[in-house]
């Protein structure tokens, strides 16, 4: 398939599923829930400023992705977020392994999916945006496409 044609295509899929992410963040930070008073492992700050801090930036990438920037830089933006992701997860998990990640926040609990699968699920979108931003800048390293497209 044609550059031109499948980057701006993942970029979309990206764009979209951050923003559902960001919102699902959201709309569970305006539930009263004893989770975000607890703080969190990793940054040692309450969960709820971790939440709020992840889905204004799920959102704000959202709308970067939008905009006619070039390709690259919008696989690089992607590929850094995906990056920093990556890491919260990894020490998440190494400081505490039992506690499950709500990343889909609590609307996950009205899902017809199981709780593990409610978790690997961000993980499976995680690893599209490493591997299909990997993928694109490679391709536009090889073919030297990086020009402007409307995605």
């Amino acid at each position: 398939m044609n550059t031109r044609y499948w980057i701006p295509l993942f970029l979309q899929t990206v764009r979209y599923s951050l923003l559902v992410f960001g919102l699902l963040k959201l709309l569970s930070l305006v539930q009263s829930r004893e989770l975000f008073k607890l703080a969190d492992p990793v940054l040692l700050i309450p969960t709820s400023y971790v939440f709020s801090l992840a889905a204004i930036s799920e959102i704000a990438l959202f709308f970067f992705l939008g905009l006619r920037k070039r390709l690259s830089l919008r696989l690089s933006t992607t590929l850094w977020f995906s990056g920093i992701l990556v890491i919260y997860r990894t020490f998440s998990h190494l400081s505490s392994a039992n506690t499950p990640c709500p990343c889909l926040g609590f609307f996950a609990d009205w899902l017809p999916i199981s709780r593990a699968t409610s978790e690997r699920l961000p993980l499976v979108f995680l690893s599209y945006y490493l591997i299909g931003s990997c993928l694109g800048l490679i391709i536009l390293l090889k073919t030297k496409e990086n020009a402007p497209i409307i995605a």
